[in-house]
């Protein structure tokens, strides 16, 4: 019988979600985590890895994106699974650059939840079709190929500053730039994301789990 892991900040959802896979799939969940650091210590101390790690985009200590990198890192061949209410395709660019194998998103009923497991198990990749098609045009937008990231090192640092509530000034001093020049990395992000405003960013920011986590 094949395994999962399931790596998700809320215990209600987590409890259901674990549920339905081991009711309607026959799956069995061997290791439950609330958070990225809890979810990569569990997994070290484990004598197998799962067949299957399903994560979420919010996770407490350290985001999605930071796990599924620490996942990628740490154990390459272990197949992983998105299934979030980030509905974005920023967030499903910043998962697939991480490196995973699927992703999904909670609106799905229990027969497509079963199936994406299968195919991701099975080794095929399952991303959602509207999702996908939004994320191609970004990048065509910004001319950049698929499986690269639209934001620079420092235009995604300021998105996770932004995230944690940092002022214009707070940012520029904390990665000891001026404040004009961190103006215009906003104006760059704004473009990107096709947004005109800082409040539209901070909403973008928390919808695909950048802000601050607990």
């Amino acid at each position: 019988m094949k395994t999962l892991a399931i790596a998700n900040h809320q215990a209600l959802f987590g409890a259901a979600l674990k549920t339905c896979i081991e009711q309607e799939s026959g799956y069995t969940v061997c290791l439950e985590a609330q958070s990225g650091r809890d979810l990569i210590s569990k997994l070290e101390n484990l004598s197998t890895l799962p067949d299957l790690c399903i994560i979420d985009v919010f996770l407490r200590q350290q985001n999605g994106y930071e796990t599924m990198l620490a996942l990628k890192t740490r154990f390459p061949l272990l197949k992983t699974l998105v299934i979030t209410a980030a509905n974005h395709p920023v967030a499903l660019m910043l998962m697939i650059q991480n490196g995973a194998n699927g992703y999904l998103v909670t609106d799905c009923g229990a027969d497509q939840l079963t199936k994406v497991i299968d195919e991701v198990c099975d080794g095929v990749a399952y991303f959602p079709e509207s999702l996908h098609r939004e994320l191609s045009a970004m990048l065509k937008k910004n001319n950049v190929r698929k499986g690269v990231s639209i934001f620079s090192e420092r235009e995604y640092s300021i998105l996770e500053l932004c995230g944690l509530n940092y002022t214009c000034k707070e940012i520029a001093s904390r990665l000891n730039i001026g404040e004009r020049t961190t103006e215009t990395y906003f104006q760059r992000i704004f473009t990107k994301l096709n947004i005109k405003s800082r409040l539209e960013l901070l909403q973008c920011v928390q919808l695909i789990g950048l802000g601050a986590q607990c």
